[in-house]
């Protein structure tokens, strides 16, 4: 929403914020939502008081559907065709039933879906390296060159099941509604890549992953709204869930073999005989973890009509709101290294005999081609302009790693034997957290009715915050696999709360024209990964701490539009909009610890160097305008008045100073010590995830029982990170995306079929860094074909 990164918006099902389905951040994973269950999407840019404030982007509400009088039925089914796997079995499947009951008082609307959909890409990217970085007279913004590139072909396949249960009773003057949603996603994503050391030591790794995701919401609303005399209650409850499982990610790679003597570059295009002899297996990784959200909520709100005099009228509103969240992670991570020891492969040998070569020692290192799925077929890489060689068998990766976790790591006694396979513990334990979130927040506002064209709407609201999390203190500096590793429990407290003014203005100078005014305060709290009180000590006298101290970042936003709703001009909106960000929050660099009180530490730290995240003590700017027509050309002759045109512009301008530091060092002779300093700048740069230009256009025709929409999605390039040095800031290219759809309606009752085609062009997402000349990642996705069936009773 206007061009702000998804953290910075507020995902809602009527009304109810959804748990967040991330495991560090407050993102949540749209495609867990069926859009066949909604009735409506809001989009909030400036809402009045009463809405949540913590968000600087916008507000995005689902409305679930309710039942319309009469009983009805929605069935459909379709199925895609994925251009890049050349693959035809996804499927969509949604059903839906309703009807009222008693006098049309009671209604309920039921609807289940299933569907499959193949999401693969193809993927190239290079490492880049500065030939200069070591060089003392670095000059800046160097030209970057070529490293190690990498190509991956991702073949993920997601399904989805959910079902929705709407009930609504209608009261005199009111209603009371029961509103469910669930929705269950799984995710298998198997990965083989390559990766080819080009600039410096001429080698090449594989790596063949197999990780699986389960995802899951759940949302409960009941709410009670109805006039009463001149009041209007309206209460609601609610409670949503997520919860986010990797139930294994297991990863199989080959040591770093040299290629072969004069190999060039352009031979990466076509190479894939790894060496018999020197591509052996090497390492294996097997990881899963846990997030879980619950929350509950109350909400309570009042509104009072009343009359001042003839000309001016209004209503008065207050409300409050609870809510509690439980939030939790829990990774676990094991570790062997099959090439190091001749224990697992011994092991390995006995439990796949297959494996070993006839004649060979049970000692002898795995030889990758042992271990791979000949029936793999990459098809056509990259456009045709690479060929990938084999992966590893998933079926045999995945036995191994049972083996070698529930059967040969039980048998280990010693901590030299567990060097080699055993739970990594410092992966496992230094990342977990868990935590409680409450919010009470309070608002009172007025709604001012000055004759029918003015109207003001004055706010304020109250929000408080208090936050309890618990996370791990570690020190990594003597720390091996296999060998404990010791945290500590850490727990913080942490509160705050904010008054946020805020005034809406509506004027109606003509019938047709209509000028609002926005001004409002939000927020936009930390992460939840950034609240956790963790610190960890590694090497080389090194921290890195959370700073869970952090304030919201806070955004002071005005908005003016002005709308224009004609017949022949159709609805022409002109939105122009200011951002003032203080306190955002950044990773900072490395810095030399003179005080450690200022980061909330003992004298034992000082001389010892930290990363950690600050709020930035410049505001951020972000400044924009939006332009929107949408309109039916009726009036024009025969059968151009089916013509539909659906258009909207957005410029964005943004602007922040990002702070960085270098570390000095200087000898002293006189005390035979090395004096550290921090040299503190800054550079000024445009917002992470901040594209410029945002174009939309679907034009479209519409006659009787036919339907066609041609769509077309322009973005320019957006920042991708930050960094001090210029020529590693990382930017994405501009994008350009066409796809049309056609439905017609068909000689029975209700029926219609059609058709989707989606990425036509087959435009490709890249990035870039700006001291090189080359694309650092492109990825395909190719094009997909849907084909229908609808029918509506």
């Amino acid at each position: 929403i206007r061009g702000m990164a998804p953290k910075y918006n507020k995902v809602m099902i009527d009304g109810v914020e959804i748990a967040s389905t991330g495991s560090f951040d407050r993102s949540t994973n749209l495609s867990m939502i069926s859009p066949y269950s909604l009735e409506g999407i809001e989009v909030y840019k400036s809402p009045t008081a009463e809405y949540d404030a913590d968000f600087i982007g916008g507000i995005v509400n689902f409305k679930l559907r309710t039942a319309p009088k009469g009983f009805h039925t929605d069935l459909l089914a379709e199925g895609t065709y994925n251009d890049l796997k050349k693959t035809y079995n996804d499927y969509n499947f949604v059903g839906s039933l309703s009807n009222r009951f008693f006098k049309n008082k009671l209604g309920v609307f039921i609807q289940g879906n299933a569907e499959r959909r193949n999401r693969s890409a193809n993927t190239l990217s290079w490492s880049v390296w500065d030939r200069g970085a070591y060089d003392p007279d670095k000059t800046p913004n160097n030209k970057l060159y070529r490293n190690n590139k990498s190509l991956s072909d991702v073949v993920r396949v997601r399904k989805r099941v959910g079902a929705t249960l709407v009930l609504d009773y209608n009261l005199r003057n009111g209603e009371i509604a029961f509103k469910n949603f669930y929705n269950q996603g799984y995710v298998n994503v198997q990965t083989q890549q390559e990766v080819f050391g080009i600039a410096t030591h001429r080698n090449m790794d594989l790596r063949t992953t197999d990780a699986k995701y389960k995802t899951s919401i759940l949302s409960n609303v009941l709410s009670y709204q109805q006039q009463l005399s001149n009041f209007m209650v309206d209460i609601r409850l609610s409670r949503s869930s997520s919860v986010s499982k990797t139930p294994r990610q297991i990863q199989l790679y080959t040591n770093n073999f040299s290629l072969k003597p004069g190999f060039p570059d352009s031979l990466v295009q076509s190479y894939y005989d790894y060496p018999e002899g020197l591509s052996i297996v090497r390492t294996l990784t097997d990881e899963n973890s846990k997030t879980e959200q619950i929350q509950y909520g109350a909400d309570a709100n009042v509104a009072m009509n009343f009359t001042i005099s003839s000309n001016v009228s209004g209503k008065l509103k207050i409300g409050a709101k609870y809510r509690i969240r439980d939030k939790f992670y829990d990774p676990e991570v094991w570790k062997g290294y099959l090439g190091d020891n001749a224990g697992p492969r011994v092991a390995i040998y006995k439990k796949f005999p297959q494996l070993l070569d006839e004649g060979g020692s049970p000692t002898d290192l795995i030889k990758y081609p042992k271990v791979v799925d000949n029936n793999y077929k990459p098809g056509e890489f990259l456009k045709g302009q690479y060929v990938l060689g084999p992966r590893v068998d998933i079926d045999l990766l995945n036995q191994i790693g049972d083996f070698m976790k529930y059967e040969y790591y039980p048998t280990l006694t010693t901590t030299a034997e567990k060097l080699y396979y055993s739970r990594d513990e410092r992966s496992s334990e230094i990342n977990d957290y868990s935590g409680n979130e409450y919010l009470w927040a309070t608002y009172l506002l007025a709604e001012f009715n000055i004759t029918s064209k003015l109207t003001l709407i004055p706010g304020v609201r109250y929000e408080h915050n208090k936050t309890i999390y618990e996370g791990k203190f570690g020190d990594t500096r003597t720390y091996l696999i296999g060998a404990p590793y010791f945290t500590s429990d850490t727990m913080h407290t942490r509160v705050n709360g904010f008054l946020l003014p805020n005034l809406q203005i509506k004027y109606e100078p003509l019938k047709w024209l209509q000028i609002r005014f926005g001004y409002t305060n939000t927020l936009a709290r930390p992460s939840y990964g950034l609240l956790v009180p963790k610190m960890e000590l590694r090497h080389n006298y090194e921290i890195v701490k959370n700073n869970f101290n952090l304030r919201p970042e806070q955004a002071r936003n005005f908005d003016f539009m002005v709308s224009a709703k004609e017949n022949h001009l159709g609805l022409f909106t002109v939105v122009f909009f200011t951002k003032a960000i203080t306190d955002k929050i950044y990773w900072g660099d490395k810095r030399y610890i003179h005080d450690p009180a200022q980061f909330e530490l003992d004298s034992t730290y000082l001389g010892q160097f930290i990363y950690t995240q600050y709020n930035n003590p410049y505001i951020s700017k972000v400044r924009g305008v939006e332009l929107d027509w949408q309109t039916v050309f009726w009036y024009l002759p025969g059968i151009l008045k089916g013509l539909v045109l659906n258009t909207n512009y957005t410029y964005t301008w943004s602007q922040s100073k990002y702070p960085t530091t270098d570390i000095h060092a200087q000898f002293d002779p006189q005390t035979y010590k090395t004096i550290f300093s921090n040299v503190d700048s800054f550079y000024v740069d445009r917002l992470i995830d901040q594209p410029e230009h945002v174009f939309n256009l679907s034009l479209g025709y519409d006659y009787k029982g036919f339907s066609a929409r041609v769509s077309m999605n322009y973005q320019s390039n957006m920042s991708r990170g930050y960094s001090k040095h210029m020529e590693y800031r990382r930017y994405t290219g501009k994008y350009i995306r066409w796809d049309f759809s056609v439905k017609q309606s068909l000689p029975v009752k209700g029926l219609q079929i059609y058709a989707n085609m989606n990425n036509i062009n087959k435009s490709v997402d890249k990035d870039y860094v700006y001291g090189a000349s080359f694309p650092v990642r492109e990825q395909y996705y190719g094009m997909t074909v849907t084909v229908g069936l609808r029918w509506r009773l």
